[in-house]
């Protein structure tokens, strides 16, 4: 079963780092020996790219490594590694030309063969890499990944795959990528800037157990010390060919399970926080421009497991949805800042993405007790289990309870909840062993619609974390893929969007807007947001 990129905690969020510096250059001017210090909610999960599917995870190893694109502040794919964004006369087989002359921080050239390993790794099944399905749509996939699961356990645990490496991946030559897919896929270009598409040098292949521990990375960054569940300090790699940073150490504090961060910043230990909800106004009268309010790409939602039949009736689904008035919560527990969501993928923000896909997203009593009867009724005497991972200042606890209590209020169903540690959440729900509605959040892996439906609704019921397949969605995803560029392929994403508006396998609930507070040791004009990754990105950052 594959794990699909998922935003954790409301910290990791705002502290996720953006890409979009790489590239040739000269070193930062006036760099510095200083430090930043950041919080994570977390510890890392994974430290092979190809296995850092969850924000904690990238927003590390996006420091150490570069790809061959990167986004910029305005969503456009801006080559770092790549010479140009490829083209393709059929939207299946593409070119990818690397530049030469970079290396890893052992000395290694990354060349077309660094990023071909790495993606063949990745996909291979019996590596269980989270971003394994993102590969998928290259041609050879299904003869690399594991095809039977005769324990339940999920593909991953099956015997070897028919091959070893992907049959439409080549390296023709050292600067050179060939890329087949099975079917057209306009968007493909859009993914390349994602976690799971950078290279890996050969020694962390022939030592991956040595690597998950200490990367080989590309980038400006390299690994010093790393406390397992207490800190993990980064350092400038001094012979990092691009624009160099222009400070010497991120050291990220880890804060087990939710733990509170906003003390330590307000007593100078963190240079970036996020205030939690009932400081938000004090802080905004604090720190005043200090304090970055922009739009954010995260999407709150709440998943549901089709795969039990108590939400096997869409109208279960829609009348849960419907019972909803996000209104209230954005204005009671967020004081307005946050969008009530409408659709599933972010409108504004996002390529191709549009307000309005989903008919369920708005309060309707009337409507969702209807819909409820229709159903059969809730079953007697069984209350809503909600499943709720544990966050910074119990932000998570505080919204899906408040989503509970709406429910009980209009449709009269008792509920009871479940806080657990993010990564167990995670286990849960991709072993299909939770028993109700769970709390997710997603923040996009590149920028483009599809990327809001396919990961977390595509692939079939064994893949998704809600046990959701659609013939309907299937297809028209499929037609979506096959459009002859990204403008056509719209309106299909949209349609296919439509689609899980009706079925509802998972209700949004918010569209984020960060509020993050930084240092007044940084230089306020280097402190640049990425409405995309809806970050501060660190690679610009100077202090003073």
């Amino acid at each position: 079963m594959r794990i699909r990129r998922v935003m954790a905690l409301a910290v990791a969020t705002a502290l996720a780092t953006t890409a979009c510096s790489t590239g040739g250059g000269s070193d930062s001017e006036g760099a510095t020996d200083g430090t930043i210090n950041l919080a994570q909610g977390t510890d890392p999960a994974h430290m092979i790219t190809t296995d850092a599917t969850e924000t904690v995870s990238s927003s590390v190893l996006r420091m150490m490594y570069d790809g061959l694109f990167s986004y910029s502040n305005t969503g456009d794919l801006v080559p770092v590694l790549a010479e140009a964004v490829p083209t393709s006369t059929d939207n299946i087989h593409w070119t990818i030309k690397v530049k030469q002359g970079t290396k890893f921080q052992n000395g290694e050239a990354v060349d077309a063969n660094a990023f071909v390993r790495a993606w063949n790794y990745g996909a291979y099944g019996p590596h269980a890499q989270g971003g394994a399905s993102f590969f998928s749509r290259i041609k050879g996939y299904d003869d690399v990944k594991a095809t039977e699961d005769p324990d339940g356990d999920g593909p991953n645990k099956a015997p070897d795959p028919k091959a070893k490496e992907l049959s439409g991946l080549k390296a023709t030559d050292a600067s050179t990528i060939s890329v087949e897919l099975t079917a057209p896929f306009a968007g493909f270009p859009t993914m390349l800037g994602y976690t799971v598409f950078w290279p890996m040098a050969d020694e962390c292949m022939q030592k991956i157990d040595a690597c998950k521990e200490k990367p080989i990375g590309n980038g400006p960054f390299a690994l010093k010390e790393w406390q397992h569940d207490i800190a993990l300090t980064i350092e400038r790699w001094d012979a990092y060919q691009g624009n160099k940073p222009a400070y010497k150490t991120i050291k990220w504090r880890i804060f087990p399970d939710g733990a509170p961060t906003w003390t330590d910043f307000e007593a100078n230990q963190l240079d970036i926080d996020a205030p939690p909800t009932e400081q938000y106004q004090d802080a905004k009268a604090k720190y005043g421009e200090r304090m970055l309010e922009v739009k954010s790409p995260s999407l709150s939602y709440i998943g549901l497991p089709l795969y039990d039949p108590t939400f096997a009736k869409k109208e279960i689904r829609q009348a849960l949805s419907l019972a909803i008035d996000r209104d209230l919560l954005n204005q009671a527990l967020y004081q307005g800042r946050y969008t009530p969501a409408d659709s599933f993928a972010p409108p504004g923000i996002i390529f191709g993405a549009t307000a309005g896909t989903c008919a369920y997203c708005k309060l309707d009593v009337a409507k969702a007790k209807e819909l409820l009867a229709k159903a059969g009724g809730w079953p007697a005497g069984k209350k809503l289990q909600l499943w709720i991972n544990t966050a910074a200042s119990g932000a998570n606890e505080k919204w899906v309870k408040a989503v509970g209590d709406q429910i009980k209020q209009n449709l009269g169903i008792e509920y009871e909840y479940h806080l657990e540690e993010w990564n167990k959440i995670l286990q849960l729900t991709q072993d299909h062993k939770i028993d109700g509605p769970f709390r997710m959040g997603w923040s996009p892996d590149y920028n483009y619609v599809e990327n809001y439906l396919v990961p977390i609704y595509g692939g079939g019921a064994k893949v998704t974390r809600t046990g959701y397949e659609s013939e309907a969605f299937t297809k028209a995803v499929a037609e979506a893929d096959a459009a002859p560029n990204l403008q056509d392929s719209v309106a299909k994403y949209q349609a296919a969007e439509r689609i899980l508006g009706e079925d509802m396998p998972g209700i949004p609930v918010f569209f984020s807007k960060s509020a993050t507070v930084y240092s007044d040791r940084f230089d306020p004009a280097s402190v640049v947001v990425n409405p995309v990754m809806g970050a501060i990105d660190l690679r610009l950052v100077k202090l003073k």
